[in-house]
């Protein structure tokens, strides 16, 4: 189903996005759950998830999601994916023309879901071989040739304690031509700072929301420093403003100048009060490491808190006078409709197969909205009738709760069952 509001440039939204392995690991998946992966309807999450009365093929002419925008423009934030042994999607961001830093969860042969600090250990690291790496704005759509080799992976050597040390860096075995953002190393984060959180993680905080779209999320705020977060936070830590989805972990807290000042690490239920991993707590490690990586990709290293110039704001265009209008009346519910021919203002122009067939249907914000027997589609927000063939659902084992207040992890496994469990051999 996609919308063609008139006031969105046409073209067809991206969906879904596989960083460029997905050839990899499909040949292992049912025919059922290949269909849901390359159609974008792949239920993600870190300990449930659901496709149940999975629509078809949908696009979307709008980028108003609920968590923030698309960002075509951020290049240097990459979709990092993880093919064996348990396939998943995060975020990553280059830092240098070799360098990338990201979650060390998200580069961990296994993860734990939830976080007890002091008690939630990291896992040890998966090959080198099984990391790829593509920053296009949706790669499902545009799939990548290759993925940069990695010639090894860095963590800090002085904790494996998630809360604290959910950093790691990426060597590759060449320089990239993507434009890095800088490392902000000398300061760290302060109450009140704001910041920019990029990364492809779910669109929203619902249960098997899309993921994979590389979104921007501004004006989000630094709440707390250190161990006086809630949830509960590692010296090394910083807290940020809501929005922070499964599937964003190892993307990047950029300052207004910027710099990169923090990555990513985990949420509490419903992509709230995220917890991010200060780099400057991180200097003596990170320092000599980008230094090294300078020498052997043999490029002069950018100084440090090298700050990125703001773009100059254009010009305001001369105000014109107005032109009378004499555009025909609005679509009504159940019109067809087009670029030409806009719904009324409550209505939305959406079609299922071809623009062709286009018709004016119901805005909605959730299913309470819509009339019996409909749904409200949570990306294209109207109404439509679900398809009956593709009902599915699926769960992963259940961690059980720690005391505390436990938080989810970021961290996006691809998983599907079709209506019937079939037993391991």
């Amino acid at each position: 189903m996609a919308r063609l509001d008139t006031q969105v440039r046409s073209g067809t939204q991206p969906k879904f996005v596989d960083p460029g392995t997905v050839a990899g690991f499909a040949s292992k998946l049912t025919s059922l759950q290949k269909r849901l992966l390359l159609t974008g309807l792949v239920a993600l999450a870190s300990m449930a998830c659901s496709a149940a009365d999975a629509p078809g093929t949908l696009g979307q002419h709008t980028s108003n999601l609920d968590r923030g925008t698309l960002d075509p423009d951020t290049e240097a934030v990459f979709a990092l994916q993880i093919a064996v042994p348990n396939p998943r999607l995060c975020s990553a961001v280059l830092v240098a023309p070799n360098v990338f830093l990201t979650a060390r969860h998200c580069l961990a042969v296994d993860a734990e879901v939830e976080v007890v600090c002091g008690e939630t250990p990291l896992d040890r690291l998966v090959e080198a071989d099984a990391i790829s790496l593509g920053n296009a704005l949706a790669p499902l759509d545009a799939p990548l040739s290759s993925s940069p080799a990695v010639a090894r992976i860095d963590v800090p050597p002085d904790g494996e304690d998630v809360c604290g040390y959910d950093i790691a860096l990426v060597l590759l075995a060449e320089n990239l031509d993507t434009q890095p953002l800088p490392v902000r190393l000398e300061r760290g984060p302060e109450v009140g700072e704001r910041y920019t959180a990029v990364g492809y993680g779910q669109s929203a905080a619902r249960d098997g929301s899309r993921a994979g779209l590389r979104m921007r999320l501004e004006d989000r705020l630094v709440r707390c420093v250190g161990t006086p977060c809630s949830p509960p936070a590692g010296a090394t830590e910083f807290g940020g403003g809501d929005g922070v989805c499964l599937g964003d972990s190892g993307g990047p807290a950029i300052d207004p100048e910027g710099r990169v000042f923090g990555i990513a690490s985990r949420s509490a239920e419903g992509c709230k009060t995220p917890i991010y991993t200060s780099l400057a707590a991180f200097d003596a490690w990170l320092d000599p490491l980008l230094d090294e990586a300078a020498e052997l990709g043999d490029y002069e290293r950018a100084s440090r808190d090298l700050t990125v110039e703001p773009e100059p704001e254009p010009e305001p265009e001369p105000e014109l006078e107005p032109i009378p209008s004499s555009e025909p009346p609005p679509r009504r519910l159940g019109e067809t409709c087009s670029d030409q021919r806009a719904c009324e203002p409550a209505l939305a122009c959406v079609y299922e197969t071809t623009p062709t067939e286009a018709r004016c249907r119901p805005r909605c914000h959730e299913d309470a909205d819509c009339p019996d027997a409909q749904v409200c589609d949570a990306e294209a927000l109207v109404c439509w009738t679900p398809a009956r063939d593709a009902e599915a659902g699926c769960r992963l084992g259940q961690t059980p709760r720690s005391a505390g207040v436990p938080s989810l992890m970021l961290l996006m496994a691809v998983v599907c069952i079709g209506r019937r469990r079939s037993r391991r051999p």
